[in-house]
């Protein structure tokens, strides 16, 4: 009995175990077919927002859950994002960052999180919005594909203990399948991106390529404008699109391109703080997407009816130049994205090469323009100073000048007037219209005519009727001219005439270039006029320079021949060297002040290479300053160095650091020795005390240069002084010792061979009744007697004053109207012999084998010379008439004896 009794008990426990067996068979069968159902689903879509909102509903059906989630971590951003959200109706829940919560855990985790009451889900972080929403139970389990946590799907419930280990299986059942999913999804999504990328590529590449062989068939910057502004306006389907261009020369943005409300033509504006300037400046993009956003840039906001919402500029570049601006503007807001900024680019960069070209190719016709129209130019003026270089009347020159004008210009008018003072009227000695020439009608100086005179510069009227009216200026015969050109004669720096060009058939005949090449023709005029005049003062400077050549010459060997101490150059040189390169920058200067001129020199100035930079006026600059204070100055960035008044003559030699340092002598502030770097921030203080130390120490080096240059200058004046000193009172104490006119003039002769090592030397004396001038005293050369007027004797007799000529002596005499004497001397020197009766005659020495020997030293001794024989010939004049008046006494009172004698022995006989 107790067999069966078993028997039966565990008959009905297997038969327990097989229903238990049963139904647990038939649930994982329920449980498969959900997984196969929601897997077949999901296999129909490869969208994530679709894999989501299947298996969202599919579990909130099976799980009869108040709340269903599903939320999705983007590692790029760290964001989670609940794509499918639904606790009593579909939910649209904003993305929060992955940290504290529930689904953060799950996450972070990889592992489900099963919670029976809210009191554990509050132990564990979950964060409730509301005690209204807060739930009891919940399943988190985390989204798996590929070994990464992709996500989490949650249910949760109003009631404790509601979910239970079959609940848990079969939610990571369905989350591993929506894995799998979900991560083919983002698959495909990336691939189609990559597609539309490559697509969209390829579409810009057409599009640039399109572009740029319209470009490529043009060298004009306005058809190119035009090209690359009507496709962008196409590509982007704009409000308003803009190409800007900036002139760096005038510092001005042009419009070549503007379209809005149709094709506009803006004036040119100033660089400044406006949106284009921001980006010529910073050579970047940028991008607006509201109003708001343009003001703080520094946007220049139109009339409420122009105002736009969405801005994309980007910057024309041409190598490192920004050239200008492409943008493109939207009533609408936050318009454009990198896709637009990219092709923009794209456009913008072919755009900066065709630009460039097209700037290239209108610089080498201009210069191909410039070039042709100066050949025609100097071919015109090589024929018009033929014409004024022949032998020809002055009114034949101005007729076959004023013929080739117009021959030249389109003009039925041409004319050349001369303003006579004399009778305040313009003359006019040649004057044509339409090939019929008029006669000189004088008129006064009215009109055009007197507002070139008055200002000396040309006048260009395009529209000479209207002018007529601003000007004053009647048509006194033949027809009214509807253009015109009148440039000035200026000779001896003032106006004395006008040639003019006048057009009777149309407006705007004449252009700069015209103006150019009748200026220079109305040059060439005045030039022969005052020809003779140009040629003696272009002599003269000639002289002055290679008077100062050879001064700076004979400077350089002094300098040479000194010691590198005492060598104020040599001090400099070593000292900016040894700063360069102590210091290790790129650009160095030292810099003099010369308070007498009020200029800054730069004897050292090194900008990666040696510099040579020419002086400049006190008061400009950050040395200027340094000079006035007395004080260093830095600045460690260039904006700081503007903030100063620092100025860069070039723009590349722009830098960004410096150091400058006072050279100081006591009081006096001798210049500035000066570091610069072009990186930003490189000098500390330690680098202004090291170069307070070396211009310290340089101070000695350059007060002891200058005074050994002042020393030597004050050594060779006196020593010339001496010389000049000695011969005088050596030639003063033979006249004083000499009382015979004869033997003085010959003791004066002797002394001046003697002292000028001179071919030549003649002391001429002149009889001031019979103007002939005699030679007692001749040298190298035989002199005749010559008549007051002949040869330079003569001139410096009448005039008075020496005349010194150390080279061309023939010529120079020519021009002083002095007839050719005697031998051709190379170097000339003659001073006048004074006495307070008036000049008595020349005493001279010639060089026939040197030009250049005497010097105005030279001249100044012959002079004191000259002086002293002057009294010493009067007195011994003075002499030898007292001795010939006491003889003819002695003679008169010995007549009357001898006559007494003869009468005595008459009367004996």
């Amino acid at each position: 009995e107790n067999n069966y009794a078993d028997a039966a008990i565990e008959l009905d426990r297997l038969s327990a175990e097989n229903k238990r067996l049963i139904q647990l068979a038939e649930e994982r069968a329920k449980e498969l077919a959900i997984l196969n159902s929601v897997g077949e689903a999901m296999a129909k879509t490869l969208n994530v927002k679709t894999v989501t909102r299947i298996v969202g509903d599919q579990v909130r059906e099976i799980f009869g859950a108040d709340i269903t989630e599903i939320l999705l971590h983007d590692e790029a951003s760290d964001l989670i994002t609940v794509p499918y959200s639904f606790y009593r109706e579909y939910q649209d829940v904003a993305p929060f960052t992955l940290g504290a919560g529930l689904t953060s855990k799950v996450i972070l985790s990889g592992k489900p999180l099963v919670l029976g009451t809210s009191e554990q889900s509050i132990e564990f972080g979950a964060i409730f919005l509301s005690e209204a929403e807060r739930s009891e139970s919940y399943i988190g389990v985390p989204i798996i594909a590929g070994g990464r946590t992709l996500g989490v799907v949650s249910v949760q419930s109003y009631e404790k203990n509601a979910f239970g280990e079959d609940h848990l299986r079969l939610l990571q059942g369905l989350s591993s399948s929506m894995g799998v999913a979900i991560a083919n999804a983002r698959l495909f999504d990336e691939t189609q991106r990559l597609l539309k990328v490559s697509e969209d590529r390829a579409k810009e590449l057409a599009i640039l390529n399109s572009v740029g062989e319209a470009m490529a068939k043009t060298l004009n910057v306005k058809t190119v404008t035009r090209i690359v502004g009507d496709k962008v306006r196409e590509i982007f389907g704009t409000d308003v699109t803009e190409i800007l261009l900036r002139d760096e020369e005038s510092d001005l943005i042009t419009v070549p391109y503007a379209f809005y409300k149709g094709y506009q033509d803006p004036e040119p504006f100033a660089m400044g703080e406006g949106l284009t300037s921001k980006v010529i400046l910073s050579g970047k993009p940028l991008v607006l997407g509201t109003t708001e956003q343009h003001v703080a840039p520094g946007a220049l906001i139109p009339t409420e009816e122009d105002r736009t919402e969405s801005y994309l500029g980007v910057p024309i570049i041409a190598g490192d130049r920004t050239l200008g601006v492409v943008s493109v503007q939207s009533y609408e807001k936050n318009v454009f994205n990198e896709d637009h900024v990219r092709l923009l680019q794209g456009l913008s960069s072919s755009m900066g090469v065709a630009i460039s070209n097209a700037h290239l190719f209108d610089e080498t016709q201009r210069l191909l323009k410039m070039m042709e129209a100066r050949n025609a130019e100097l071919a015109f003026v090589n024929g018009v100073q033929e014409v004024l270089v022949s032998n020809l009347e002055m009114q034949e020159i101005y007729d076959q000048i004023g013929d080739q004008i117009h021959e030249i210009f389109d003009a039925q008018v041409v004319d050349i007037g001369l303003f006579d003072p004399d009778d305040n009227l313009l003359h006019f000695p040649y004057t044509i219209e339409r090939n019929v020439r008029f006669p000189d009608l004088p008129m006064p100086l009215i009109g055009f005519r007197k507002h070139v005179m008055d200002t000396g510069q040309p006048l260009l009227l395009n529209d000479a009727v209207t002018a007529s009216e601003k000007y004053g200026n009647p048509v006194l015969q033949g027809e009214a001219a509807k253009s015109g050109l009148f440039v000035p004669l200026i000779i001896g720096g003032q106006a004395k005439g006008v040639i003019s060009l006048q057009n009777l058939d149309h407006e705007h005949a004449f252009n700069e270039s015209d103006v150019n090449l009748l200026t220079t023709i109305g040059n060439a005029t005045s030039i022969a006029v005052e020809k003779a005049r140009l040629f003696t003062e272009t002599r003269r400077l000639l002289k002055v320079t290679e008077d100062r050549a050879a001064e700076l010459a004979i400077l350089n060997s002094v300098g040479e021949a000194m010691t590198q101490s005492l060598d104020l150059d040599t001090v400099i040189r070593l000292v900016g060297d040894k700063v360069r390169e102590a210091f290790g920058t790129e650009v160095s200067e030292i810099l003099l002040h010369d308070s007498e001129s009020g200029l800054i020199h730069v004897p050292y100035a090194y900008f990666r290479q040696y510099r040579v930079i020419d002086p400049f006026p006190f008061g400009v600059g950050v040395a200027s300053k340094i000079i006035d204070t007395g004080r260093p100055l830095v600045f460690k960035t260039l904006e700081g160095g503007k903030e100063l008044g620092a100025f860069f003559p070039d723009e590349k030699d722009r830098t960004a650091s410096y150091i400058g340092v006072p050279i100081k002598s006591g009081e006096r502030t001798l210049g500035v020795i000066s570091v610069q770097s072009y990186r930003e921030n490189a000098f500390d203080e330690n680098h202004v005390r090291l170069l307070q130390t070396v211009a310290s120490n340089m101070v000695v080096a350059i007060a002891n240069a200058r005074l050994f240059n002042e020393t030597q200058r004050l050594l060779r004046v006196t020593e010339a002084r001496a010389a000049e000193l000695g011969a005088i009172s050596m030639v003063s104490q033979a006249l004083i010792a000499e009382s015979e006119l004869e033997s003085t003039i010959q003791l004066i002769g002797n002394q001046m061979q003697e002292i000028f090592d001179a071919d030549i030397v003649y002391v001429a004396l002149l009889h001031p009744e019979t103007k002939l001038i005699h030679f007692p005293y001749q040298f190298g050369e035989a002199f005749t007697t010559l008549t007051l007027g002949e040869g330079l004797t003569s001139k410096i007799i009448q005039t008075g004053e020496p005349l010194l000529i150390n080279q061309d002596v023939a010529k120079r005499g020519a021009q002083i109207g002095a007839t050719p004497v005697g031998k051709n001397a190379l170097s000339y020197l003659g001073v006048p012999i004074k006495t307070a009766q008036g000049t008595l005659g020349v005493i001279s020495v010639q060089s026939t084998t040197r030009e250049g020997i005497f010097t105005d030293d030279s001249l100044r001794l012959l002079s004191t010379i000259a002086a002293n024989a002057g009294s010493a010939l009067h007195n011994a004049q003075l002499f030898t008439e007292l001795k010939q008046l006491s003889l003819a006494l002695q003679q008169a009172k010995e007549g009357p004896r001898r006559q007494m004698r003869r009468r005595v022995r008459f009367w004996r006989r």
